[in-house]
C-alpha cells in the first residue's frame, strides 16, 4: 500500500512539474498561446507602436502618449490604442493588435479623436440619459476586426445589470443589438483561423 502512495506521489509531482513548464513556455515573454493564436502583452504591442512612430511624414518628435487596452466580449485582450502627442498636443493614435492573426498595426490617424475620447463622450451621454454619476457606470473598449470601435457599457439599477453595446462614433454613437454583437464576435473569432502575421517576429526576441 505504501509503495502505490509512493508511485502516486511521485507521478503527482511528474504531472505537476510538466504542467508548470508548458505553462512557463505558454507565457515566455509575456506572450499567452491558445491553440494557435498567441496573445501579447501591451509591452510587445508598444514596441510595434514605437515602430510606427514615422508612418506619417508630420509626426516629428512625436512621442507615447497614454495606452489603453481594448478587449472582444469574452474580455480577452483584443488590440491595443496608443495617443500619440508632439511638441504641440495631441497628434494622433496608433491602434495595434492584441494578438498573432492581426496587424502589427491595425489603424493609424492624424484625427485628435480616438476611440478612448469617444468612450468618455458616451459614458457622458448614457450617464445623463440614465440619470448615472459617469463614474458609476463600468465600461470597456471593444475591438472585434475591421476598424470599427466598440464600447461596452454596464448599466445598474438596484440589483438589474443592463449590458449594452454600442458603435463608437465621433459623429454619433449607435446602440447594437445582441445578434449583431454576436456577428461581430463571430466574425472576430473566425480571423484565429488566419495564418500568424510573420510581421510580429521582430518584436518578440
Amino acid at each position: 500500500m505504501k509503495k502505490i502512495l509512493v508511485i502516486l506521489f511521485i507521478l503527482l509531482i511528474i504531472i505537476g512539474a510538466i504542467v508548470l513548464f508548458i505553462y512557463i513556455i505558454s507565457k515566455k515573454n509575456g506572450v499567452q498561446k491558445v491553440n494557435n493564436t498567441e496573445y501579447y502583452p501591451v509591452e510587445i504591442a508598444r514596441k510595434a507602436a514605437e515602430d510606427n512612430l514615422s508612418v506619417f511624414e508630420s509626426w516629428r518628435g512625436v512621442s507615447i502618449e497614454g495606452t489603453f487596452t481594448m478587449y472582444d466580449t469574452q474580455y480577452t485582450p483584443s488590440a491595443y490604442l496608443f495617443t500619440v502627442k508632439d511638441y504641440y498636443g495631441k497628434a494622433g493614435y496608433l491602434v495595434i493588435s492584441a494578438t498573432n492573426k492581426g496587424g502589427p498595426l491595425i489603424e493609424s490617424s492624424k484625427s485628435p479623436d480616438n476611440p478612448q475620447i469617444n468612450l468618455v463622450n458616451l459614458i457622458a451621454q448614457v450617464a445623463q440619459e440614465t440619470r448615472h454619476v459617469p463614474a458609476d457606470l463600468k465600461s470597456q473598449l471593444i475591438y472585434l476586426g475591421t476598424k470599427d470601435y466598440l464600447a461596452k457599457i454596464e448599466i445598474r439599477e438596484g440589483s438589474d445589470l443592463a449590458i449594452k453595446y454600442y458603435k463608437l462614433n465621433s459623429a454619433g454613437n449607435f446602440l447594437l443589438t445582441d445578434d449583431e454583437i454576436k456577428e461581430r464576435y463571430s466574425f472576430y473569432m473566425s480571423m484565429m483561423d488566419k495564418e500568424s502575421d510573420k510581421n510580429w517576429e521582430k518584436y518578440l526576441k
